[in-house]
């Protein structure tokens, strides 16, 4: 398994096959469209509720959103997981779904609305 580089696009597919889940706080990006492109491989995104991508995760369905204000959030979250309360098989399949939401013509779209809207 190759190291993942931005020179060689293919790396990333390989750096990713054996990955199961995204997890993303909230600093560096506020959309962070690196997790939907994990998602198309169905990484299963988990996610805080600051982020922009969030309004593309349905929790629970083809993610998880945590609460970012909840103390201990994210490590309750992730205890759940472990304990095998959800089919994430199912999730990660709802996942990769995500390339039908983002895709050049639906957010071509939504500028063009925003636009209109201002």
């Amino acid at each position: 398994m190759g190291k993942w580089t931005t020179r060689c696009p293919d790396s990333l597919i390989f750096f990713l096959e054996d990955k199961h889940f995204i997890i993303k706080g909230p600093a560096f990006d506020s959309f962070s469209i690196f997790v939907a492109e994990c998602m198309s491989f169905g990484l299963i995104p988990i996610v805080n509720d600051l982020i922009g991508i969030n309004d593309f995760i349905d929790d629970k369905k083809n993610g998880f959103v945590y609460d970012y204000s909840i103390p201990n959030g994210l490590a309750n979250l992730l205890n759940e997981i472990s304990m095998g309360n959800y089919d994430l098989n199912l999730i990660s399949s709802n996942a990769k779904e995500i390339y039908r939401e983002l895709n050049w013509q639906t957010i071509t779209n939504r500028y063009i609305e925003a636009y209109k809207s201002i």
